[in-house]
């Protein structure tokens, strides 16, 4: 409100609205950029006979799955299917269950391929969705430093709302700067990796 130039009382922007507008950048900017607190894993056991298997409730897309070979100890990534892949492949006969070396997911669900036909261990990496902000949030969960950028790209939007077009753009443009003059996590950790050798570069950001 302080940045708007607008009171409490302004029937334009009361708490829900603030929040409205303070997620849509927090949305933006977790959708567009690597954020180390969105990596999650978990472990799953499977069924002999069972192919169908419930993902976490907060996965916003898998990163991988493997399975823990009980003969070699060795874990081994799972490669993706498509629905078409999966269906020619898939055969309804004990005989045809195995460890499973493929996935195919549909919304919620992951079938594996083959279905297992003993109890294996399935390592689950993915990206969880991190809650929204609200009113009584004291901090987004993100590094500090996107907390200026998330308040700027809230701005600009509270201003759009307004019918501000040019103070919109500046304080937009504020954002921007910010945003491609902070150095990711994961920057910063192969820069202190003595082993690495290749660099991922983020792209220069627009919104």
């Amino acid at each position: 409100r302080e940045h708007l130039g607008v009171s409490s009382t302004d029937p334009k922007f009361p708490v829900d609205v603030l929040d409205l507008l303070l997620n849509r950048t927090f949305w933006e900017i977790l959708d567009k950029f690597p954020f180390r607190e969105k990596e999650k894993s978990t472990t799953f056991p499977s069924v002999i006979g069972e192919r169908q298997y419930q993902i976490p409730g907060d996965v916003e897309a898998l990163k991988m799955i493997s399975v823990l070979n009980p003969i070699d100890t060795k874990h081994y990534k799972l490669s993706r299917m498509d629905a078409t892949e999966y269906e020619e492949r898939y055969v309804e006969d004990s005989n045809a269950q195995a460890i499973p070396t493929n996935y195919y997911r549909e919304e919620s669900t992951i079938y594996l391929f083959p279905t297992p036909d003993d109890e294996y261990t399935f390592t689950l990496k993915y990206n969880k969705t991190l809650a929204d902000l609200e009113s009584d949030t004291e901090t987004p969960d993100v590094p500090r430093v996107w907390e200026e950028i998330i308040l700027f790209g809230a701005v600009w939007r509270g201003y759009l709302r307004r019918g501000d077009h040019p103070r919109a753009m500046e304080y937009r443009n504020i954002m921007v700067n910010l945003v491609n003059s902070t150095e990711s996590v994961e920057s910063k950790e192969e820069a202190d990796s003595q082993d690495a050798r290749l660099y991922s570069v983020r792209p220069t950001y627009s919104v």
